[in-house]
């Protein structure tokens, strides 16, 4: 594959248009539901979160 025939790829094309939002609206949202594990590395990702609404405890555990 040459790089005219990459540049025209539908696969190159679709990260193209997901780079596009993401450079419009860099912010996207995760809804977390019971058992759902999310790790994020603190120096790759800038994250924040909505105020934790539950009556239930939750485990938060620092890995480094």
């Amino acid at each position: 594959m040459n790089a005219s025939d990459f540049a025209k790829s539908p696969v190159l094309q679709s990260l193209i248009e997901v780079l596009e939002k993401i450079e419009l609206n860099p912010s996207n949202s995760i809804s977390l539901t019971t058992n759902d594990l999310l790790i994020v590395h603190n120096q790759r990702v800038l994250h924040g979160r909505t105020a934790f609404t539950s009556n239930t405890s939750r485990l938060l555990k620092r890995i480094r």
